[in-house]
């Protein structure tokens, strides 16, 4: 029993020591974070320096990538197909055989619009021998003028006759010649939509032929954007430089291809208040496909000596745009910027900075106005992107 009560007063002793020394910590601890020059640790960000270059401006907008040129291939003939001459997916270029339609049908239409060729030139050679041997009898005073005109109208019969056997002959070969279905454009095959051995019929599409390179993307402005748009490209038409265009991805990260403007449509939809714009790339990879979504920027302007720093450091509160920018002693100052146009993955400053001043990118939730800051080593985000140069 005694035993028992020794082990119970030696293990509340213990608690007891313990409980005092972590009080003791605390009370240390507590004193010396209220000495007075003691504060919370500095917090760690990524800054950047405002960068100063040339920027482009840039409009926006939605495209769709669509064929220079695109054709419905079909038969000019009915008839059964014999061959499938393309293979899916085929590059082609303009002339190559696609197909061939069962030609014996034709052949023989040939065949017989040439024997009634032979025929009226047979007549035809008749009829003018005739024609010179009435003349000759005519100066003999043997035959009558009228036997003479008579003859005369024959002859002329039967030039008709071979003209109009030399034009079924010609409509002949040509419907022969239809029997050979070819490429109209170079271009890229679709899906074959007959087999060989169905009949087919003027109405009935082969195969879709997509011109790929060059290709077109059909995109949007607003018609708040159109007068300056036309502006820019009637001083680009006087230039001899049509204006620079993108594509970008549906994600918006990466460039896919530069292009050049085509063309503005001629009216703008009242139903969404845009206006349609043409523009065209080269798409020598085949970076861009028919009917694919793009993000499109076009290009209208450039500023010279603009100050950027990368949109991570922009932020948004109540009293409007701001950054942090780091003054003497690594502290943070809340500094009002206004703002410009966005290239990419910079943003204009137009007032509020300065060449050279840093702002940070990374870690922004972390600090107030007057947080005192460690700049992170190798962090990302140490210089504002530098503006692309022109394509």
């Amino acid at each position: 029993m005694k035993r028992r009560w020794l082990v119970s007063l030696t293990a509340t002793l213990a608690v007891l020591v313990a409980g005092a020394a972590v009080s003791f910590r605390s009370s240390k601890e507590a004193a010396a974070e209220s000495r007075p020059g003691a504060g919370p640790k500095p917090v760690s960000v990524q800054v950047a320096r405002v960068e100063s270059g040339r920027v482009r401006v840039v409009l926006s907008g939605l495209g769709t990538v669509t064929p220079r040129r695109s054709v419905a291939v079909r038969s000019r003939v009915s008839g059964q197909i014999s061959r499938i001459a393309f293979s899916e997916g085929q590059q082609v270029e303009p002339g190559q055989l696609l197909a061939e339609l069962d030609p014996r049908t034709f052949q023989a239409e040939e065949a017989k619009a040439k024997g009634q060729l032979a025929q009226e030139r047979a007549l035809l050679e008749n009829a003018r021998l005739e024609l010179e041997r009435s003349e000759s009898l005519s100066a003999d005073s043997l035959i009558s003028a009228q036997q003479v005109a008579a003859q005369q109208s024959l002859h002329a019969q039967r030039q008709g006759a071979e003209q109009l056997a030399v034009g079924n002959l010609t409509a002949a070969s040509l419907q022969l010649g239809f029997t050979r279905i070819t490429a109209p454009i170079r271009g890229r095959v679709g899906f074959r939509l007959v087999d060989a051995g169905n009949n087919v019929t003027p109405l009935d599409n082969i195969v879709q032929i997509h011109e790929l390179a060059p290709i077109t993307v059909v995109f949007t402005l607003t018609e708040d954007q159109l007068p300056e748009v036309l502006a820019r490209v009637r001083a680009a038409e006087r230039a001899g430089h049509p204006l620079d265009v993108e594509a970008w991805d549906k994600g918006n990260r990466s460039l896919l291809e530069h292009g050049q403007l085509l063309t503005v449509d001629n009216q703008i939809d009242p139903a969404t208040g845009t206006v349609r714009l043409k523009a065209e790339f080269s798409n020598a990879e085949g970076q861009l496909f028919p009917s694919q979504f793009v993000n499109v920027r076009l290009a209208i302007d450039e500023l010279r000596d603009a100050l950027t720093v990368p949109r991570a450091a922009v932020q948004r509160g109540r009293q409007g745009s701001f950054v942090y920018l780091l003054g003497a002693g690594e502290v943070v100052e809340v500094r009002p910027v206004k703002l410009g146009v966005v290239d990419g993955a910079a943003i204009v400053i137009e007032d509020g900075l300065a060449a050279g001043d840093r702002v940070v990118v990374s870690g922004a939730d972390q600090v107030r106005e007057g947080s005192q800051v460690k700049i992170a080593a190798g962090g990302k985000g140490e210089r504002a992107e530098p503006p692309r140069p022109r394509p």
